[in-house]
Order: C-alpha cells, then sequence, then structure tokens
C-alpha cells in the first residue's frame, strides 16, 4: 500500500495581496483516504514558481510534525510564488502533491480542485518525469490509485529485466518489441499506466516504426483530464503517443477500435473494484479477443478477475508485485499484485 500527502484544506485560487498567510491543512493516506499513515512524520513546504523563463522551487522548510490526529498550519505567505509543494523524508511508498499557483493580488478565490503529483521513471537509461494532475473530488476517474502506480512501477522494472527464460517471452515480445505494437488500456483514468508504457515503448523505437498504437481508455467524462495529461508528458513519449479515446463498458466495442482488426496488449487498473461492472468488462474483454482471434491479446493487470474470466478462455497467472510503505517491524504492507492473462488455446 502506498499513502499520498495531500490537502485536506487546498490553498486558494487567489489570494488578497495584503493577507501574510494562507492556510492549507496536509493529510497523509491511503488512496481511499480511509487509513491514516500510522507515524507521526515531518511534512516540508516549498513555493515552486511556474512563471517563465523557468520553474525554480525555493528551499524546502518545515511545515509540521503531521500525525495521525492530523493539524492546521498557516505557510508564509510569498508573493509570485507559484504553487505549494508539500514532502516528506520518509522515501519509498509516500507520494508528495503540489497544489496548482497561488495568485497574489486579487480577492480570495475559491478553494482549489486540483493537484499534481511527479513521478520519476527511468527508460532507456534516462529518468524521465511524468506530471500527473488530479482532481481534489472523489471522482474514481480522476485520481491516482496504488494499482496504476504499482503496475506502472512493475512495467518499468519489466522492461530493463533481462530475458532469462521465466515464461514471458510471449509478454516481453507484445510490451517491448522494436516493431510496432497495439496497446489500449481500459479504465485509463488519469492515464499513469498510458503515460508510463509509452514513455517505455518510445525508448524502443524510432520514428520510423509503423503501426504503433497505445489508446487510453475511459468514459466520456475522463477525456479533459486524460487529454491535458498527455499533453503535458508530450517529451517523454515521441514515438509512441497515447490517444485519449471512449470506450465505455456499457456500449458496444467502438468503431476505431474494431478497424484496428485486433491488438497485443490490454492494461488494466484497478478495474476490479466494482463487481457490477464485472459482465460489462468481460463482455468487451471478449470483443476485444474476437477481433484478432488467431493471436488473441495478452491481459495485464493487477489483481485477478476470478472466475468470470474463464468464460472467455482466460486464464490468469500472477507474474509479479510491487511493495509501497512498510511500517519498520511490523512485516510487510499490502502490496500490488500483477497478474497476466493468456486466451487458452
Amino acid at each position: 500500500m502506498f499513502y499520498y500527502i495531500s490537502f485536506l484544506r487546498p490553498p486558494p485560487t487567489h489570494e488578497y495581496p495584503s493577507s501574510s498567510r494562507i492556510t492549507i491543512t496536509p493529510q497523509i493516506a491511503n488512496d481511499l483516504r480511509t487509513e491514516q499513515f500510522p507515524v507521526a512524520q515531518d511534512i516540508y513546504y516549498a513555493w515552486l514558481r511556474s512563471d517563465p523563463p523557468q520553474a525554480v522551487q525555493v528551499q524546502p522548510r518545515k511545515l509540521c510534525t503531521w500525525k495521525p490526529e492530523g493539524m492546521y498550519k498557516e505557510i508564509p505567505k510569498t508573493k509570485g510564488m507559484g504553487g505549494v509543494d508539500l514532502d516528506n523524508d520518509t522515501g519509498k511508498g509516500v507520494i508528495p502533491v503540489l497544489s496548482m499557483p497561488v495568485i497574489f493580488g486579487r480577492a480570495r478565490g475559491a478553494k482549489q480542485e486540483r493537484i499534481e503529483r511527479i513521478y520519476r521513471i527511468s527508460v532507456g537509461g534516462e529518468v524521465k518525469k511524468v506530471k500527473v494532475v488530479e482532481q481534489t473530488s472523489y471522482d474514481l476517474d480522476k485520481k491516482i490509485w496504488d494499482s496504476g502506480i504499482g503496475l506502472s512501477s512493475w512495467l518499468v522494472g519489466f522492461s530493463s529485466s533481462p530475458d532469462d527464460g521465466n515464461g514471458l517471452e510471449d509478454l516481453k515480445d507484445a510490451l517491448l518489441a522494436k516493431e510496432g505494437r497495439k496497446i489500449v488500456e481500459l479504465g485509463a483514468g488519469i492515464g499513469l499506466v498510458s503515460l508510463t508504457i509509452s514513455a517505455v515503448r518510445s525508448s524502443l523505437i524510432g520514428a520510423e516504426t509503423e503501426g504503433e498504437k497505445v489508446y487510453a481508455t475511459d468514459v466520456e467524462s475522463a477525456m479533459p483530464l486524460l487529454e491535458q495529461n498527455i499533453t503535458t508528458n508530450a517529451v517523454n513519449f515521441p514515438y509512441s503517443t497515447p490517444e485519449a479515446r471512449v470506450l465505455d463498458w456499457d456500449e458496444e466495442l467502438p468503431d476505431y477500435m474494431k478497424e484496428e482488426g485486433g491488438v497485443d496488449v490490454i492494461l488494466m487498473a484497478d478495474v476490479a473494484y466494482n463487481t457490477s461492472s464485472f459482465p460489462s468488462l468481460i463482455r468487451i474483454l471478449e470483443a476485444l479477443i474476437k477481433l484478432s482471434p488467431e493471436k488473441p491479446p495478452l491481459i495485464l493487470m493487477e489483481r485477478e478477475l476470478w472466475e468470470l474470466v474463464k468464460k472467455v478462455g482466460v486464464v490468469f497467472e500472477k507474474v509479479g508485485e510491487r511493495k509501497g510503505w512498510t511500517e519498520k517491524g511490523k512485516g510487510e504492507g499490502r502490496e500490488v499484485e500483477v497478474w497476466l492473462g493468456r486466451v487458452r488455446e
């Protein structure tokens, strides 16, 4: 399980020029915000200038020692310094957060409704920053989840792992071949998994590669934020840019997908939380498989779909896992499991 620093009380969009402070309420909790970080933790803040010519981060200063019961803390105001960055020194498993810019010089505005998180991934011997914007609301398709982080991390690790005869040669070929591949993510949300695999693919192929497609699909309401995150991270995937497309599981497979004539890999992260959606999801999986029955796609996801997928001939096996934060002396935390589905012949 991962923990996330977030704003219980986000900064305002605007603040009076005469104001000397802004007030925020930090929190450290799991992705559902149902479990607080179990130990006291120092939180540091910094103003991050977002204005040209380039972003500049002011030296971090201690904001507070956060405790599970929470606290309010005022931050001294500095005009024109951009967004507020909250971080800690725990390391692995605790994800920092950055607010949107706070503009001083106008009447006080409403609370901010979006935040940004920055993830660093190593692909092709280069460290890339993946910047992802999410909503502060609890819209399921507009925020990050443990499963997306875990599956993305596993994909990066898999892309640099040796080909050691571990029985995953078919997955290596489907995900990491230098020839063009067709990959679709179902329930992409804010797009972290698609952004990651596109960055990985772009490190392997070139402008001359033909037939390369990565589809980041979800319902219509997810498209604006998904498209924004793709545009923001365009520098990371010059040769394998993900396309944000609507694919509603309750509707027929869209024409753009039928026209592809099949895909190589189906990616899914945290799509199995709502059992009422299982029949629709299984129907979409079956439709995608039938596009190319002679070479059915591989299915990679963060958890098992239990017995239902057997009805369409898919059998899953666990191929990896990613662990988040673990409290010292209290054993391992809950990990994100990665499962590979193959269509039985």
